[in-house]
């Protein structure tokens, strides 16, 4: 006899004991086995502090198990005792370092172990890609930006966008598992294709019919190439944050070439706004509150919502 059939045969012995049995007995079984929840499930990256963090509160009072995710293991379970403090119970901290496929698949493993699927996927964690530095002066706080080089040209795109895409493909098979799956990616005013000099390929990212997700990688990689040998100004790409401009904008392309893929996964990207967190030295105008307002929204659409689309936080915007 096999575990499942062992465990019916107990639930059914239990039931007669205490004399109630559940009209359904293969939702008592899924309970538990960890697995048919009533709670919709979500894994947030990047969360042990920032917008990141707000958004598993938001979302934990919202009546969802959350999944705070972050590449420190130490930082991330202080975040989660930091949320159960305040009364978010529903959080748990899993390790995660979205550049790693293997971490990726780890997480996807977790959660098909404990849960069955997954409903929301938030994909928050981010990094500027420049040597940066922040100092207070009179009370308030000045960002200053030292350069930005190669190595961190090539950082920003693995963790911005190859990093989102792998912990994406890691855990579709989960959302698809779900009623209403939700995938937000966490964007920037960046992220508009105005950024992008080049008209040309400007027209190739925003031709959404025809974009494929390998012309998107070329176009990233021909980037990364142009960086390294200092053709960046003479190729038509941003050269002031340029790989985080270039990264949020192939977030962008993703969420819509993953839109026109999966029909039935609601899929959008926002723009929090300039919010006051570290990746800007704390220089920004709006607290956390108000950053994380827009990715929950998202990430709790009604069945039947629009996909593929940018949001400046809670607002639809053009790409």
């Amino acid at each position: 006899m096999n575990f499942q059939a062992k465990l019916g045969t107990f639930l059914d012995l239990l039931w007669n004991l205490i004399g109630v049995k559940p009209k359904n007995n293969s939702f008592a079984m899924e309970k538990a086995l960890g697995r048919g929840t009533p709670k919709r499930i979500a894994v947030v990256t990047g969360a042990n502090k920032g917008i990141g963090l707000e958004i598993c509160r938001q979302l934990s009072s919202n009546g969802v198990q959350v999944l705070l995710t972050a590449r420190d293991e130490e930082r991330g379970t202080a975040a989660v005792e930091k949320l159960r403090a305040s009364g978010a119970s529903d959080v748990v901290f899993h390790q995660l370092d979205v550049t790693d496929s293997v971490n990726a698949s780890s997480l996807a493993d977790f959660v098909r172990n404990q849960f069955g699927r997954l409903d929301i996927l938030v994909n928050n964690a981010g990094i500027l890609g420049t040597e940066s530095d922040s100092q207070r002066r009179g009370g308030g706080s000045s960002f200053f930006m030292s350069r930005e080089t190669y190595k961190k040209a090539e950082e920003c795109l693995n963790t911005n966008y190859y990093g989102a895409k792998k912990v994406t493909e890691a855990l579709l098979p989960l959302l698809q598992l779900s009623q209403s799956p939700r995938i937000v990616n966490v964007s920037s005013v960046y992220g508009k294709l105005q950024g992008i000099p080049n008209r040309s390929i400007q027209r190739e990212i925003g031709d959404v019919n025809r974009l494929s997700e390998k012309k998107l990688d070329e176009l990233v990689h021909s980037f990364l190439n142009d960086f390294k040998e200092g053709k960046l100004s003479k190729n038509g790409w941003p050269t002031s944050f340029a790989a985080y401009t270039v990264s949020k904008v192939a977030l962008n392309a993703y969420t819509r070439i993953l839109a026109r893929r999966y029909h039935t996964i609601c899929v959008n990207c926002v723009n929090p706004g300039y919010v006051k967190t570290d990746i800007n030295g704390n220089s920004g105008i709006l607290t956390v509150e108000q950053g994380a307002k827009g990715p929950v929204m998202l990430a709790l659409l009604p069945d039947g919502s629009p996909s593929g689309l940018f949001y400046d936080q809670t607002r639809e915007t053009s790409f």
